[in-house]
């Protein structure tokens, strides 16, 4: 399963989910399931980083637009949404 292009984040996504897919059907060796554990330790990782790099850029064009003027940016959700996509 390796793959040497860097995905997308929602193809990582997608890909973490067929893995969870592959590994629930219960039909794959110890060494398979060993190898889409890996692989979908490293695409969570990679998926993280992204959100956490989406995060920041978001911040920043916020303190960016704020500092000019007396603009204030409402929460697009009244509070978090109840199902996140990653666990904490």
């Amino acid at each position: 399963m390796p793959n040497t292009q860097t995905p997308s984040f929602e193809t990582a996504f997608q890909e973490i989910e067929e893995l969870i897919h592959f590994l629930d059907d219960g039909k794959v060796t110890l060494e398979e399931a060993i190898s889409a554990f890996e692989r979908g330790a490293h695409l969570v990782q990679y998926c993280k980083k992204k959100l956490s790099e989406g995060s920041m850029r978001v911040s920043k064009i916020k303190s960016e637009v704020l500092a000019g003027d007396d603009v204030v940016l409402e929460p697009l959700f009244e509070k978090a949404p109840s199902n996140p996509p990653f666990p904490s």
